[in-house]
């Protein structure tokens, strides 16, 4: 009952009252149904995207309904509790003893005439006795385009909490600090080296990465240039206790939770007769991975799975969701070498895309994930990043790290990349 309510009431508001009374008018309303907690997270969710549609000036009746959808999401995820603790539903522009009810006894409504109902209050009312039953068995919807948050509960399975503000928020003032940047968020290697032209903020953080292509044809592609690449407890043999078993379950985040398209492949490129072999792999690696995207043209994202190589005595793990995580790295290659200058032979077309796309994985983590992701590490070579637009080299925890650290680690990680990408 709960969620057929607010849905109506939210699209009621939205489309007759605007963004800033149906915020007000859900603050009273949830703060007298549901637990204060469940108010708060809904509130936040409320405004952090209204904020998002303010920012794509889609102040109309279409994004609202998105709104609604991604409100109701979280609605249909919480309110089997609420329920449980008494929590009634309200119909739009009624009042109700809320406390009474919780304690058994029937809700008074509020019968003084208030002028008179809207031509689309009433219709609101009279569907809402028709769609009833048939709302308490629905789906919540799937992502539509510009919904980021409408996804994070639409698998009972396998969920991801919706991730609140809760690191910083840098300004572009800051960001524009070459100073400030490399020193905040980067780690140069000595190999290489980079100059403020090279990152041009205000044109990074604008930088739009979202997907162009549906996902009824592959979107993203995740591949292990080092698919030998193993942890703490991998077990001989055994892929699933690889960074190629990592691989595995970012992609089912991303496709079950997030819905994307998603080719994972697992081609070896640092074996050579069964030996282990990483001085051409890159070489091999490029040379697949370029025809897995001739025969996939529909590919917009690229992403290089990796774990590091880091000292015996330092394990790179922090908590997220109460979970054990491993700490994530995102790797750029300038083609540029500190003494000998530009790496002609290893051009990349594509190098302040890479790097504009990194930098604004790296601030929502910190945002949104403060403490799981290391610096950003910068190199001199290519390490095959001019495959694409959105090309990224990840690194996932280290060979300290547990594989359960790891894979706890593609949560987040596939949030952000939603984030981005959506």
């Amino acid at each position: 009952m709960i969620i057929a309510v607010l849905l109506l009431y939210l699209l009621l508001e939205c489309t007759i009252g605007g963004h800033k009374d149906a915020m007000k008018n859900l603050a009273k309303y949830a703060n007298q149904q549901i637990s204060y907690a469940v108010y708060s997270q809904m509130v936040n969710r409320t405004s952090h995207y209204i904020g998002y549609l303010k920012s794509r000036k889609e102040e109309t009746a279409n994004p609202c309904i998105s709104w609604v959808s991604s409100v109701y999401a979280y609605a249909h995820s919480t309110s089997r509790v609420d329920k449980q603790k008494g929590v009634i539903a309200i119909m739009a522009g009624d009042e109700a003893d809320v406390k009474g009810k919780a304690e058994g006894e029937e809700p008074e409504k509020d019968n003084k005439d208030k002028g008179g109902e809207s031509e689309e209050k009433k219709q609101v009312k009279e569907k809402k006795e028709d769609n009833k039953n048939k709302e308490e068995k629905e789906t919540p919807m799937g992502v539509q385009e510009g919904e980021m948050e409408a996804s994070l509960s639409i698998n009972d399975s396998l969920k991801i909490p919706v991730p609140k503000l809760t690191g910083t928020n840098y300004t572009v003032e800051q960001l524009s600090n070459i100073d400030f940047l490399l020193g905040q968020f980067y780690v140069v290697d000595s190999s290489t080296a980079v100059y403020k032209k090279d990152f041009p903020v205000k044109k990074y953080l604008n930088r739009d990465f979202k997907l162009t292509q549906d996902n009824s044809k592959p979107q993203i592609l995740i591949y292990h240039t080092h698919s030998q690449e193993g942890f703490s407890d991998t077990v001989e043999g055994d892929k699933d206790t690889t960074i190629v078993g990592v691989g595995d379950y970012l992609t089912e985040v991303l496709t079950k939770q997030f819905h994307y398209n998603v080719i994972h492949n697992t081609q070896t490129f640092d074996l050579v007769d069964g030996v282990l072999d990483r001085s051409k792999a890159y070489d091999y690696a490029g040379k697949a991975i370029a025809q897995v995207l001739a025969d996939n043209p529909s590919i917009q994202m690229v992403i290089d799975l990796h774990r590091d190589g880091v000292r015996d005595d330092l394990h790179l793990v922090t908590t997220v969701n109460e979970k054990p995580t491993a700490q994530i790295m995102f790797f750029n290659g300038m083609s540029r070498l500190k003494d000998l200058g530009e790496i002609d032979y290893l051009y990349n077309p594509h190098l302040k895309d890479n790097l504009a796309l990194s930098l604004q994985m790296k601030l929502k983590a910190e945002a949104y994930y403060p403490g799981f992701t290391r610096r950003n590490y910068i190199n001199a070579y290519e390490y095959n990043l001019n495959m694409s637009e959105r090309c990224m080299l990840v690194e996932a925890g280290a060979q300290t790290n547990s594989v359960q650290e790891v894979k706890n680690a593609m949560e987040p990680l596939a949030m952000l990349l939603h984030m981005v990408l959506q």
